[in-house]
């Protein structure tokens, strides 16, 4: 039987939140952004990516009153989700949007097709909405009732242009589509260590 101490690393994706739900050092969380984020797999794009995000989390850039409103919604929406809190989906989606975007766009630089402060691309939302629709339950039908009874349902029948369109428009549909991308890294992580966890505890 393996140690508890080693026990606990298996544990995916924590970071060594404090109390508060902060993430301790800027490196660590540009790790943990690229890994379940950004999910560059390029070797030579990786140190490049990394040291942006140090850079510009150490600017420490503040959130704008319209995104400071968006990530309070989608915390709320997916707190409790893969463990997260909403402590903690504040402080990753606000440190996100600042690496994205500076809060200063919401439209991909060099005309790319993502949108938001969280540079959601169309495509991985919709495959959220379509492929991941569990995400989506009771706290974001009230959040997004502007969408109807059924905002997945509605969400998911856009178009990509037409998703990217309303992510521009609505801030709080970006952080909802940004945290969603997190939950569900976590989630799959977290199947792929279960069985791993269990044996570690009976062997």
């Amino acid at each position: 039987m393996q140690p508890m101490a080693q026990k606990k690393n298996l544990e995916p994706n924590r970071l060594g939140f404090d109390s508060g739900g902060n993430v301790g050092k800027n490196a660590d969380f540009a790790d943990f952004w690229l890994k379940n984020y950004n999910k560059t797999t390029d070797p030579k794009e990786i140190p490049k990516r990394i040291k942006h995000a140090v850079d510009t989390l150490e600017n420490n850039i503040i959130p704008n009153a319209e995104a400071k409103q968006a990530i309070n919604i989608a915390s709320q929406v997916f707190k409790g989700d893969a463990g997260f809190t909403k402590e903690e989906l504040t402080d990753i989606l606000s440190k996100t949007g600042a690496i994205e975007s500076k809060y200063k766009t919401k439209r991909q630089y060099r005309g790319g097709p993502a949108r938001s402060y969280w540079q959601v691309e169309p495509e991985t939302g919709k495959d959220l909405l379509t492929n991941s629709s569990a995400l989506f339950g009771p706290q974001f039908k009230r959040a997004f009732s502007e969408y109807g009874s059924d905002p997945r349902v509605y969400l998911a029948r856009l178009s990509e242009k037409e998703l990217a369109d309303e992510m521009e428009k609505n801030s709080k549909l970006g952080a909802a589509l940004a945290a969603a991308v997190f939950v569900r890294s976590r989630q799959s992580e977290q199947k792929e260590l279960s069985p791993i966890i269990k044996s570690s505890f009976l062997g």
